[in-house]
């Protein structure tokens, strides 16, 4: 459940949806394709604290909005297919009369009535690229722990911001759906990455010798890693 809010500074009023949520731990700003604010915050987070994050981001929402509106001003025209990346092949999406679904194994059919870009085309793009990541993912790790030896416990599927993937103590493993942007020599070397860390939780010399056994690129990878960019039309801070 979401609220409607006004804030007034430097001359500007800005309007926002406040949505609280009791699993979150930091604040979130968004701004959608029509120019509106969503701020996600921790359920108990001080309205007064609130009110200052949107102040130090204000110059961004504002430039941000003024784009939106503009953009909107103007006639968007629809392709007739959007191509993204999905693993070492290509995902077309491809617009028709028909229902939303996938028509073959990389081609997704999105209905006409979707406008571009559109929240709902970007909602069913990540289901069906988190639905992947569920199946691929899991089945990848399991191959990679029994090549290594190692043992897990739990396996989880998120939406990470910073991270591509983490390992706990207790041998918890999380990977971010949207590795399956990434080519799968990636993804293995983020897989290794995680479950060498059942051995070794740390970065030592020691750590990334056992990630050497196993992708004898990784430097390479983690480069090809921290160059990539996200291709997803909307914007976020």
């Amino acid at each position: 459940m979401s609220t409607c809010h006004a804030l007034h500074f430097s001359g500007h009023t800005v309007a926002y949806h406040l949505k609280r949520d009791r699993r979150r731990t930091r604040i979130k700003l968004e701004i959608n394709t029509q120019g509106e604010l969503c701020v996600k915050a921790p359920a108990q987070a001080p309205n007064r604290v609130i009110e200052q994050v949107i102040k130090e981001h204000g110059q961004w929402i504002i430039q941000t909005q003024q784009q939106a509106a503009s953009s909107h001003q103007e006639a968007i025209q629809r392709p007739d297919l959007i191509q993204l990346p999905f693993l070492d092949e290509t995902l077309t999406v491809r617009f028709s009369d028909g229902e939303l679904g996938r028509v073959e194994p990389n081609i997704l059919q999105i209905p006409m009535d979707f406008e571009f870009p559109d929240e709902r085309l970007v909602a069913a793009l990540e289901h069906w690229y988190r639905f992947q990541a569920h199946g691929r993912l899991r089945s990848s790790i399991d191959t990679v722990a029994d090549q290594m030896d190692t043992q897990i416990n739990k396996v989880t599927i998120r939406g990470q911001k910073t991270r591509w993937g983490s390992c706990s103590s207790k041998g918890n493993i999380s990977l971010n759906w949207k590795l399956m942007f990434l080519p799968n020599s990636i993804i293995q070397y983020v897989i290794v990455h995680e479950l060498a860390h059942r051995t070794h939780m740390n970065h030592s010399p020691a750590f990334w010798s056992l990630v050497s056994r196993y992708d004898p690129d990784y430097k390479k990878h983690r480069t090809l890693l921290k160059k990539f960019k996200e291709p997803w039309p909307f914007n976020t801070v």
